[in-house]
């Protein structure tokens, strides 16, 4: 906690330096080292740094810092969400825990059904991509920031080749952005899997796909970031892999393993 500075003949100084005028408004403190530092008042960093009702304000005398109250605080026109205060009902982008207003399995933030949560707030059977796609499991990676991707194998038609494509979705569900093409692999066999891991802010895919690298393992990965965009297709054994795992195996059991 910094204290007023004692010097009166300094603190003056820094009075006329920061544009105060010495009132009773006006607080300055002194720092680690000795100088003086605006706390607060009529500084021109900190004017209007003051709480509301969905964020908390902090001035640490030279800057405003904004925190976002917990979704669900109460505020006047209804609850807090994302640091702005809305109207309580389904579709305010807070799902209610219950029993008062009774709980919802999902709330998106829109009115909207056909994109996981209904209009009325329950989970729906979101299809990102239908037909024989299907033959091969897709993949399902939630990164720290609690957002998820979906990885997917669709047949390309008219082409013997198959597309990994990915869909991003936010931490409500809620689809994020365009589908990601994440590579072209030739050939309409069965032999190909995908896998994918979150990360800190995005997520890796890795899939086997036979001739795909080098080494004959067939086994190749890229980063896919918050954003959509994708990395450069790498092999698995590149050193840039930041997971742990062998190239001693084979085929779709790398996949898997790199991942464990």
């Amino acid at each position: 906690m910094l204290s007023a500075c004692s010097n009166t003949l300094e603190r003056g100084i820094e009075l006329e330096r920061l544009g105060l005028d010495g009132g009773a408004d006006d607080v300055v403190g002194c720092s680690a080292d000795g100088g003086c530092v605006p706390l607060g008042g009529t500084t021109p960093g900190c004017d209007g740094c003051v709480d509301d009702p969905c964020q908390v304000a902090t001035c640490d005398g030279l800057s405003c810092t904004r925190r976002d109250r917990a979704d669900g605080t109460t505020c006047p026109a209804g609850i807090c969400v994302a640091g702005t205060c809305v109207t309580r009902r389904c579709g305010d982008g807070y799902p209610e825990p219950g029993p008062t207003p009774p709980r919802e399995p999902c709330d998106d933030g829109n009115a909207v059904s056909g994109d996981g949560c209904s209009v009325t707030c329950e989970p729906e059977t979101l299809t990102i991509e239908d037909g024989a796609a299907a033959r091969v499991p897709p993949a399902v990676a939630i990164d720290a920031r609690g957002e998820a991707l979906v990885v997917w194998v669709a047949e390309i038609p008219g082409d013997d080749a198959r597309e990994i494509r990915a869909q991003r979705l936010g931490a409500r569900g809620n689809p994020a952005g365009l589908e990601v093409a994440i590579t072209r692999v030739a050939g309409l066999g069965s032999d190909i899997e995908v896998e994918a891991a979150g990360r800190e802010a995005g997520w890796a895919v890795a899939w086997s796909a036979p001739g795909a690298d080098r080494d004959g393992l067939g086994v190749r990965f890229a980063y896919v970031s918050e954003s959509g965009a994708v990395s450069p297709r790498r092999n698995v054994r590149s050193p840039a892999l930041p997971v742990a795992g062998t190239a001693t195996r084979t085929g779709a059991t790398v996949v898997r393993s790199i991942f464990a």
